[in-house]
């Protein structure tokens, strides 16, 4: 009886040391937004050679040209931080476009593309958004929020010069995806 005892609070004993282990392990590296939306695609089973990551890291949009496929990635303040994503194949990505303080800036659709309109100097910037269309059910639209929350800025900023840039680029990988996506559609139709 002796011998069980020492048996059973050993193991008790380690595995308490086991539990504490790991949970200074998450405390040391806890883990971060970044991380989540990375996880979060990565359950696709796909690897997605581009993939960008807002810098307010709410969002990530990973694409696969071989497979033609687009992962989009979004870390929601209402459930918690709890990331979700969803994986579209090219041909339903129907366009995206820039919207600054509630004006598009540029669009692209299958059928068109809006170039930019023209743009005041020394205006404060409350809203940057990245609109992507989706073909669904119904069209559905996904809004990504590059500028930060609660955060405005005068255009000639050099912040906002960064994260304007940064909604550039992530407008040019999905501007290439819905063209790609709409030449698939044109070889089809052929």
């Amino acid at each position: 009886m002796l011998i069980f005892l020492v048996y059973l609070f050993s193991f008790i004993g380690s595995s308490l040391l086991f539990i504490a282990a790991i949970i200074k392990l998450k405390l040391v590296f806890p883990l971060t937004d970044h991380n989540k939306l990375i996880a979060a695609v990565s359950l696709f089973k796909i690897k997605f050679p581009v993939q960008f990551i807002t810098s307010n890291n709410t969002c990530i949009v990973a694409i696969n040209k071989t497979s033609r496929k687009v992962a989009i990635g979004t870390i929601s303040s209402t459930f918690q931080n709890k990331p979700t994503a969803n994986l579209y194949a090219f041909d339903e990505i129907l366009g995206c476009e820039i919207v600054e303080n509630s004006l598009t800036l540029s669009k692209v659709t299958k059928t068109s593309l809006i170039s930019r309109r023209e743009i005041e100097i020394g205006e404060e910037i409350t809203e940057l958004t990245i609109n992507i269309y989706i073909n669904a059910a119904k069209v559905k639209v996904l809004s990504i929020s590059i500028l930060p929350d609660q955060l405005s800025l005068i255009r000639t900023e050099h912040q906002y010069t960064q994260i304007f840039t940064e909604a550039l680029h992530l407008y040019q990988l999905l501007t290439e995806v819905v063209v790609d996506g709409d030449r698939d559609l044109r070889r089809v139709a052929q």
